[in-house]
């Protein structure tokens, strides 16, 4: 997978037009294939100070799989300290 900056762009343009501002929270959410890879990026660039996201293998892809490209984004992002990942079996 290589980084869709546009995306990221667009996430930063979202989270200052909303006056996102998610500091010294700690955020679960899950993490999925295609556009869902960004739901833990989302509170990252948001300033949490932690997210953790759960996945599981399903049709649309591996578990493995949709961790290792959230994960490559998050460490483009210098923010992979902040992210922790579970798997749901």
């Amino acid at each position: 997978m290589s980084i869709n900056h546009r995306a990221i762009q667009l996430i930063r343009k979202s989270i200052k037009k909303l006056d996102l501002n998610l500091n010294s929270y700690v955020i679960l959410t899950e993490v999925g294939s295609n556009n869902y890879i960004y739901t833990p990026i989302i509170p990252l660039l948001a300033g949490a100070k932690k997210v953790y996201a759960w996945t599981r293998d399903s049709s649309y892809g591996t578990a493995d799989k949709i961790i290792n490209e959230c994960k490559e984004i998050a460490i483009f992002l210098g923010l992979e300290n902040k992210l922790e990942f579970s798997v749901n079996k």
